[in-house]
């Protein structure tokens, strides 16, 4: 097991590709199935909304929560002790 840390890196990426191709195909395939119990109607847009809004919203606020925590944890690593870091990192996840 003496790959290099590139080998690995480049075979990770390659099960991700490969499992979010999976993932696409059955989305794809959740949809037709939808599709043919619903139909084209308000029942399946109702579907849609209430399937689509919890993601959209987990979206939405992990992406503000990196954007703005990123930059404090890269200032606080600079002007703290890396203990201090991990506590207020760990209080901040955690809530204890």
């Amino acid at each position: 097991m003496n790959e290099r840390p590139y080998d690995l890196v480049g075979k990770a990426g390659i099960a991700l590709i490969l499992l979010a191709a999976v993932d696409k195909m059955l989305a794809v395939f959740r949809e037709i199935l939808i599709a043919s119990r619903f139909g084209v109607s308000s029942q399946l847009d109702m579907f849609n909304l209430a399937w689509a809004v919890p993601g959209i919203l987990s979206l939405f606020f992990s992406g503000a929560l990196t954007g703005a925590f990123i930059p404090l944890y890269v200032q606080w690593l600079q002007t703290r002790h890396i203990e201090d870091v991990h506590n207020i990192c760990r209080l901040l996840i955690w809530g204890a």
